[in-house]
């Protein structure tokens, strides 16, 4: 499955083959400067992968470092976010002819499909990283009671321990 900037970038590929074939070659338009044109993203608290991780019954320790991953996987979905949005826009820029209002309403929908997709890609990087740890928890979990909640020590050991 593609990712959510790699259907994007496929779907204004799509779209830049078209208009090369439908629009006669032109003089620049005047538009405003796409470089200046930011997307614009929510901003995502990692209050709730905190909540979570601490529902879960994660140690403050494992709550930080897991947050930290988190804000790290937020800020790489924000860099590529922001940088095929304005390669779009500058791709996108020549094609309509100096028409502002169509420019403008272009650059419109082509930020509210990067934040949507991007607000999809962080809540699913929310939901995995819970699930891996529900999966780890459930292993855990599951090796401690089939070894009779000794952990990984052998017979000789646990006897040891439970002589002292």
């Amino acid at each position: 499955m593609l990712s959510p900037e790699a259907r994007i970038a496929a779907a204004s590929q799509d779209l830049l083959a078209r208009l090369d074939q439908l629009l006669p070659v032109s003089c620049p338009p005047r538009l405003p400067n796409p470089t200046t044109l930011s997307l614009v993203l929510p901003s995502f608290s990692n209050a709730r992968v905190s909540s979570e991780l601490e529902r879960l019954g994660c140690s403050g320790a494992i709550v930080r470092a897991l947050t930290k991953l988190f804000s790290a996987a937020d800020a790489e979905l924000r860099r590529t976010s922001h940088h095929y949005y304005e390669r779009a826009m500058r791709r996108l820029a020549g094609a309509f002819e100096g028409d502002e209002s169509l420019f403008l309403a272009t650059q419109d929908a082509l930020q509210c499909r990067f934040a949507g997709d991007y607000e999809r890609a962080v809540a699913k990087t929310n939901d995995c990283l819970v699930t891996e740890v529900q999966a780890a928890m459930r292993a855990a979990t599951a090796t401690t009671t089939e070894e009779g909640g000794r952990g990984s020590f052998s017979d000789e050991v646990v006897a040891v321990l439970e002589r002292a």
